[in-house]
């Protein structure tokens, strides 16, 4: 429901053969995001730029268990690269899992420093 009222617009019901516009989303995001909803799988292959514009949109169109997949694979992917940008999208979108992961990777960054200052 919450799926096709974000295609549809509030209160409008799409007629055979109508072309709907999908604003401010990417085709092959939007084309990962249905292959997500009709396999349960994400298109092999997808790089960690596509996982971030998947969880928005996920987000957007409350597509959970994506959400939770993309936040799965972000946490493992964590790097110096990817830290700022997967960090202000978990606190955008409410992704719990991905906090939770900062939160345990300075948990141990802080354990470590004080390991090596005390050895």
């Amino acid at each position: 429901a919450c799926f096709r009222s974000g295609a549809h617009g509030p209160m409008q019901e799409a007629r055979p053969g109508q072309c709907i516009t999908i604003k401010d989303m990417q085709p092959d995001v939007f084309k990962a995001l249905l292959h997500f909803i009709y396999t349960d799988s994400l298109p092999s292959g997808e790089d960690t730029e596509m996982v971030w514009l998947l969880l928005v949109a996920a987000d957007r169109y409350a597509v959970d268990r994506l959400k939770l997949v993309c936040q799965s694979i972000l946490c493992e992917d964590l790097n110096k690269d990817t830290v700022a940008i997967t960090l202000a999208l978990a606190g955008q979108h409410n992704c719990h899992e991905l906090k939770d992961a900062f939160n345990l990777s300075n948990y141990q960054i802080s354990w470590m420093l004080w390991w090596l200052s005390n050895a």
